[in-house]
């Protein structure tokens, strides 16, 4: 049995940094990063895909825009706030 984690997987630096730490340090055989798509610039895919292919890492985006955006209507129907912000 492969001990196996997926990663919210951005391409940046820390994200980066936690691919081998998760491998040499907590032992886990397989790392998966995972990018979710919930409306950003394609230039954060890029990075995220270039940065996973030169780690030798599998990478997968979820489209999730859709259940964003309705999030985000349900939160202004509320007239929700986030420390003081709508």
């Amino acid at each position: 049995m492969t001990d196996r984690v997926a990663l919210a997987f951005s391409g940046g630096l820390d994200t980066t940094v936690c691919v081998p730490l998760l491998e040499e340090e907590y032992g886990y055989d397989d790392v998966i990063g995972v990018t979710v798509d919930v409306g950003q610039p394609d230039e954060e895919f890029v990075e995220a895909e270039a940065t996973a292919e030169a780690l030798d890492l599998d990478h997968y985006i979820v489209d999730a825009r859709a259940e964003f955006s309705e999030l985000c209507l349900d939160a202004v129907r509320a007239n929700a706030t986030y420390q003081g912000y709508p």
